[in-house]
């Protein structure tokens, strides 16, 4: 598939407001998780967990969270990654691999990110990236929180925009029609026409959760991707599922539409502070494996492993966090299988509403390096 989001850090916010939310997604490790994930790349963000009412508060090219007071509760940024009011297991599809929380986000060059609330449900941001590895850009964002609350820290709908000076946008409709379901529309305009479309839903029950995709869907030309995932609690801390996966496409060194039908299964043990996934494609002849250890109250180690054995590729990563409470200050460090090294270290200016980020990444066998510096504030 040509037509992808960008890579650019989406809009964070750290709203000077309160208004009840609900919970933000990923990963934002791209708007297109399961569109990616089809294309053979990783539709895993961080995983979801059961919170106490939090303040979102930006960190550069992250954002962080520490509780609310009281009477505060904050602005979501996406409703796929926080949640009180729903089962925290066996969770969703996306969820499966905790070891992603682990992960640094390093960027290049130097970001800038200023928030304002207008009002209890709305915010606005400006984020400016001066980069040598890309073009510089600016962005400006919007937030809107709506007033349909289910509990003390979701509300609904969810809606939130990006639009640059060329007129590109980015734009997320997150909802909640019952108690039990979570639908997301999200969608970029780019060059004056809709570049990338997502669609779906996911039912969170006690003991199961199920999910439907639908990206680039075009029913007049009979293409798309559509992705089902189901995931079953068959023991309080064993979950099994399955995927399955039906791309039709227009191949663009064959100029015609190809269709492509694959799936896979997974199961998921929790243990009282560790996680370990196995996740494996028969017909791609892939596997994904993670195990995640909560070593103490602020550390945390992970490692995971990914072979496409049709590709011939295979790749490991070994991840670690450790926050420094007096300091406030997380600090991120991965190292993978090809000397791919990297680290953020996310600082809060207190009492300042700022934050810092430091990060960088180097390949020493590709003499690769590159190195960022966010200040973000509102």
């Amino acid at each position: 598939m040509g037509n992808k989001f960008s890579q650019d850090s989406p809009t964070q916010v750290r709203p000077p407001f309160t208004v009840k939310a609900s919970e933000p997604d990923t990963h934002n490790e791209g708007l297109f998780s399961s569109l990616k994930s089809a294309l053979g790349g990783s539709s895993n963000p961080p995983a979801l967990k059961p919170t106490e009412p939090t303040e979102i508060t930006s960190s550069g090219d992250s954002l962080s969270q520490t509780p609310s007071k009281p009477n505060e509760s904050p602005i979501a940024e996406d409703p796929r990654t926080i949640t009180s009011s729903l089962p925290s297991f066996p969770g969703t599809w996306n969820e499966l691999h905790k070891v992603k929380e682990l992960l640094p986000q390093p960027f290049d060059g130097i970001r800038a990110v200023f928030n304002k609330g207008l009002s209890h449900h709305f915010q606005v941001s400006h984020n400016f990236t001066l980069a040598a590895m890309q073009p510089s850009s600016y962005k400006f964002g919007a937030t809107y929180a709506g007033t349909k609350q289910l509990s003390q820290s979701e509300t609904f709908p969810i809606l939130t925009g990006e639009m640059d000076p060329s007129g590109n946008l980015t734009a997320q409709c997150l909802h909640a029609f019952t108690s039990n379901t979570r639908s997301r529309l999200i969608a970029q305009h780019q060059n004056g026409e809709l570049a990338a479309l997502e669609l779906g839903t996911d039912y969170r029950g006690s003991k199961c959760t199920l999910s439907l995709t639908a990206a680039n869907p075009d029913l007049l030309a009979q293409t798309g991707i559509y992705i089902g995932h189901c995931l079953f609690a068959v023991k309080p801390n064993l979950a099994v599922g399955a995927e399955a996966l039906f791309q039709r496409v227009l191949h663009p060194a064959l100029g015609q539409v190809v269709s492509q039908l694959s799936g896979g299964l997974v199961a998921k043990y929790n243990g009282e502070d560790w996680s370990a996934t196995a996740q494996i494609s028969p017909l791609e002849m892939s596997l994904h494996t993670s195990y995640y250890h909560k070593m103490n109250e602020h550390q945390a180690v992970g490692v995971e492993l990914e072979g496409r054995g049709a590709a011939g590729e295979c790749s490991a990563t070994l991840a670690y966090s450790f926050e420094i409470p007096n300091a406030e200050c997380t600090v991120k460090a991965s190292i993978d299988s090809n000397l791919s090294i990297a680290t953020t270290i996310d600082k809060k200016l207190t009492p300042l509403p700022m934050s810092l980020t430091l990060c960088c990444q180097g390949n020493p066998k590709k003499a690769q390096y590159i190195a960022g510096i966010g200040l973000s504030t509102g």
